[in-house]
């Protein structure tokens, strides 16, 4: 089994449902959670607790080094600031076709922007789903 390496993974984003995505610029890191809640469904004879899975959840963030000319930091910042949806891409293996990817409409429910003296400029994105998740892989590039 190979090992996944971050250099070949992409965050993207599309402020619509069709057309290219834009690559997330100067990604320093991120996080998807995939998750979904655990229901007791424990009868008063049984012996042990009982769970089932149950539904579905995503979220995560990322943080990117700011630069004050990124498009794809203005869409995210925009869908911040008017509560849209805009559309996520992860792409675990890079672009090209068949392989796989996991499509989200997300909110962008946080925007930090902080840096210290001597250290570089970020801004922490923090996203929900908003909707349900696609994970069809992609089709011809």
């Amino acid at each position: 089994m190979a090992r996944q390496l971050a250099k070949n993974a992409l965050v993207m984003v599309s402020a619509t449902e069709v057309g290219s995505p834009a690559t997330v610029e100067a990604l320093a890191s991120w996080d998807m959670d995939l998750s979904c809640s655990e229901v007791d469904v424990t009868g008063i004879y049984d012996a042990n607790k009982q769970y089932v899975p149950g539904q579905g959840d995503a979220k995560g963030s990322f943080t990117v080094i700011l630069d004050p000319d990124s498009d794809t930091l203005d869409v995210l910042e925009t869908a911040q600031k008017t509560q849209a949806l805009v559309y996520l891409f992860v792409r675990l293996n890079g672009t090209g076709a068949g392989k796989p990817q996991i499509k989200a409409p997300v909110y962008v429910t946080g925007w930090k922007i902080s840096s210290s003296s001597d250290s570089r400029v970020e801004v922490a994105v923090t996203w929900v789903a908003g909707g349900d998740l696609d994970h069809t892989a992609q089709a011809e590039v």
